[in-house]
């Protein structure tokens, strides 16, 4: 489990090395790239929990449906919190 909430985080790209990662909260920073997110959650194949509300990419036009996808692809079924509802 990592905990990186409120750190005015605006990329994820290097806790990509973090691959036994199962539980991933980034509540209240400015993550705002879903292509970014996609190549790192590729590298997390055992993230079962994911929770960013509050980043300027939860207001994104079917956010939550684009981040089951990208773990769907993972062949895990990750549980997205605090999704914003489009």
């Amino acid at each position: 489990m990592l905990n990186v909430s409120g750190n005015n985080l605006d990329s994820i790209t290097d806790l990509e090395c973090l691959t036994q990662l199962s539980h991933f909260m980034a509540i209240d920073n400015q993550l705002n790239d879903m292509k970014e997110l996609a190549h790192v959650l590729g590298s997390w194949f055992f993230l079962t929990r994911l929770d960013l509300m509050g980043n300027p990419l939860c207001h994104r036009a079917k956010y939550r449906d684009r981040v089951i996808v990208m773990a769907k692809r993972l062949g895990k079924s990750c549980h997205v919190l605090h999704d914003v509802q489009n």
